[in-house]
């Protein structure tokens, strides 16, 4: 028995664990996590399988139709992936965002004496939260002294 064809957005924004948006689903690309949004996903008449992909996140737009088809249940067109150059995997999208995210937060600093602590006293009502466990918890990006 054979699963029944996916035939309107919704039900492809449910396969691929994106969304609906302006007539097109925005979900995870190949190798992208959950809640990333940079594979675009149209339903084309002309297009020979039906949909057209478009990675924001620079990825092969083959790997973007094999992922795609792959979650729809779709049969991949064999004479296109023979033809296709080999290309290596350059990063892993969620390494780097992890890293980043590491440097960003080491390159800040303890948010007592800066604007940061000002803000929550006087802007949040929030003055002498900042104990030394939340500090190392809550960081500021810049120095900057309360002037």
């Amino acid at each position: 028995m054979t699963a029944p064809p996916i035939v309107n957005l919704r039900q492809i924004a449910h396969a691929l664990g994106g969304e609906v948006s302006n007539g097109q689903v925005l979900c995870p690309g190949p190798g992208h996590s959950r809640r990333d949004r940079s594979l675009a996903v149209r339903m084309s008449p002309t297009a020979p399988d039906g949909f057209v992909a478009k990675s924001f996140a620079g990825d092969d737009w083959r790997d973007c139709k094999d992922y795609v088809r792959g979650r729809l249940g779709l049969a991949r067109d064999p004479v296109e992936r023979a033809a296709r150059p080999t290309s290596p995997v350059l990063h892993d999208p969620d390494t780097r965002t992890r890293d980043k995210a590491r440097t960003l937060f080491f390159e800040a600093t303890d948010p007592r004496g800066t604007l940061g602590e000002h803000y929550l006293a006087i802007e949040r009502g929030l003055s002498g939260v900042l104990d030394d466990a939340l500090a190392l918890t809550l960081r500021f990006p810049f120095g900057l002294p309360v002037s």
